[in-house]
């Protein structure tokens, strides 16, 4: 949704021009950038191999999923910096976590060999939902006539998404060998 309706929404909603809104637009993409390194070695430094084994990767995705989320009060903002420093922040998080989930499915494979499988599946499913995302949001737009719907279905989904993560990546209870 960022990448595709910023601009517009930041004509339409914020009054900006084309060449401020597509300037501005940049902006949460350039910090993402540094932030998102900056959340990798944070998780990195969190995350020890004990951490892993107890499942904290699932806890650090769903914390990230959950800031993810507050998208959802981008349309109740005014202050334009704000709304930049928000949609950075939530970017950020949405790469970190990304970049976390990968990591989680290389936790939860019992066989290395289907490492690059299951990663393709990943990449695939997540590029469908992405491949979807601006069409979807030119749908809630139109039919709205609004953006704020469509920062309300960015922000349920990463919510969603959290509590898949909990439910969803449990390994299963090895039988003990008696």
């Amino acid at each position: 949704m960022l990448l595709t309706w910023l601009p517009s929404y930041l004509q339409q909603a914020k009054g900006l021009s084309v060449m401020n809104a597509g300037m501005l637009t940049a902006v949460p993409f350039a910090l993402a950038s540094l932030f998102g390194i900056l959340l990798g070695r944070i998780s990195d430094w969190v995350l020890t191999p004990e951490a892993v084994q107890a499942g904290r990767r699932r806890t650090m995705i769903a914390v990230m999923l959950v800031g993810v989320s507050a998208i959802l009060a981008v349309p109740l903002i005014d202050q334009l910096w704000i709304i930049v420093l928000i949609l950075a922040c939530v970017r950020s998080l949405g790469l970190a976590g990304s970049a976390l989930n990968f990591a989680l499915v290389t936790d939860l494979v019992r066989n290395r060999a289907d490492i690059g499988k299951m990663t393709a599946i990943t990449v695939v499913g997540g590029n469908s939902f992405g491949l979807m995302a601006p069409i979807v949001t030119g749908y809630i737009i139109g039919l709205t006539g609004s953006f704020d719907r469509a920062f309300v279905v960015a922000g349920l989904l990463p919510l969603a998404g959290a509590v898949a993560t909990f439910l969803m990546t449990r390994r299963p209870i090895e039988p003990s060998a008696a």
